[in-house]
């Protein structure tokens, strides 16, 4: 609410995350900067209105581009920082001159948002912090997804130590505890 309509409010990546920035992503892209952020941008939540349509089309071109196309087919370990994904193009794009005119509305990482897929992804200051504060509006789980993780299936392939302590880390997550509410909306077995 109160966002101008030339806005974008978007999220901060994880703290514990690598490679914080705008600038290796735009110069990866070849791209002229315009201005640069410390910390990179997560789209796990993204408000755009109809002023961000050129930008959206130039993410669109930059996803359809071959060099990422390529690059998705590597394993994530092995891709450039600006291929590692969709949120990185549209990072190097929010950083180059073309679109540096557009204001950026940060949510912030604990405070508008829990990002929850590991041990270092929901901090312990962002833990101590929260406990003064109401819940944040959003949580973001990352890394393996819940409806992966206790599927039969799964479970049945994986049961070595590395996906025991795995799936404890979701049982005791941000995300496991907010999702189990809608158990009974997703029609599928929890």
């Amino acid at each position: 609410d109160g966002l101008p309509p030339n806005a974008i409010a978007i999220t901060q990546e994880q703290v514990s995350s690598k490679n914080q920035g705008t600038r290796q992503r735009t110069l990866g892209w070849d791209l002229p900067i315009g201005r640069t952020f410390p910390r990179t941008m997560n789209t796990c939540v993204l408000r755009v209105t109809p002023h961000h349509i050129p930008l959206l089309e130039r993410w669109c071109d930059l996803l359809r581009d071959e060099r990422y196309a390529r690059y998705q087919t590597l394993p994530f370990h092995e891709r450039p920082l600006q291929f590692l994904g969709a949120q990185d193009a549209l990072n190097a794009l929010l950083g180059s001159d073309q679109f540096s005119d557009i204001p950026i509305h940060w949510l912030r990482s604990g405070r508008d948002v829990i990002h929850s897929g590991g041990a270092l992804a929901y901090s312990l200051n962002e833990r101590l912090r929260g406990l003064l504060r109401p819940a944040p509006a959003f949580v973001h789980g990352q890394g393996t997804k819940l409806w992966w993780a206790f599927d039969e299936d799964s479970l049945k392939k994986n049961r070595n130590s590395w996906w025991f302590f795995r799936r404890l880390l979701l049982e005791t997550s941000p995300y496991f505890a907010e999702a189990k509410e809608y158990r009974d909306e997703i029609g599928i077995s929890c």
